[in-house]
């Protein structure tokens, strides 16, 4: 009887106060639907309630409703109604995100922090980052991406090594823009 008692406050406190920093994983989302007494799994929303949080604390509240989709490299917030906004800056979305099964951006960017990586574009709320080789450092490609001016780490391999040049070579990239890696005389 206590077990049941205990569940019953503890479904209680989460109905009224959402979730403190995350929802149930999407596999979840059909039965906890139910649970939750949603007509329809799709109907069944878990999402950052903005009303609710405050600096530290981040609460996810769940309720019933229509399943909703928003444009890429946006998702859904409630305040307290639905609303979108931009992906945070480390992830992106490149296609449709919906309420259901989902409370935030599913990509995270790439860090472009590997040996001899750097930054090369941070990309957008629909885009990955792309990095490139420190030529500076002497850093180059393993193998050539596409582009030479920029790698995009989801697509390609972007691994760099330190080339070697000769004592009186160094490495330097075209006169305006990374098109070709020069190793010249000095």
């Amino acid at each position: 009887m206590w077990y049941l008692n205990e569940w019953i406050l503890l479904t209680i406190l989460t109905l009224t106060n959402g979730f403190d920093r995350k929802c149930p994983h999407s596999t979840q989302w059909n039965f906890t639907s139910r649970s939750f007494g949603c007509p329809d799994h799709k109907a069944y929303l878990c999402l950052f309630d903005r009303l609710k949080s405050n600096g530290a604390k981040i609460v996810f509240k769940e309720k019933c409703g229509l399943e909703d989709i928003s444009r890429e490299g946006f998702k859904y917030i409630l305040t307290p109604n639905l609303y979108q906004v931009q992906c945070a800056a480390n992830n992106y979305q490149p296609f449709t995100f919906t309420t259901n099964g989902n409370s935030h951006c599913v990509l995270s960017k790439s860090l472009c922090n590997a040996r001899g990586q750097i930054l090369a574009k941070n990309g957008s709320s629909i885009t990955d980052r792309s990095c490139r080789c420190d030529y500076r450092r002497n850093y180059d490609y393993i193998i050539p991406p596409k582009d030479p001016c920029s790698c995009k780490p989801a697509e390609e391999d972007c691994s760099c090594y330190i080339r070697k040049c000769d004592d009186d070579e160094e490495m330097i990239a075209g006169k305006f823009n990374i098109n070709e890696v020069y190793s010249i005389r000095i």
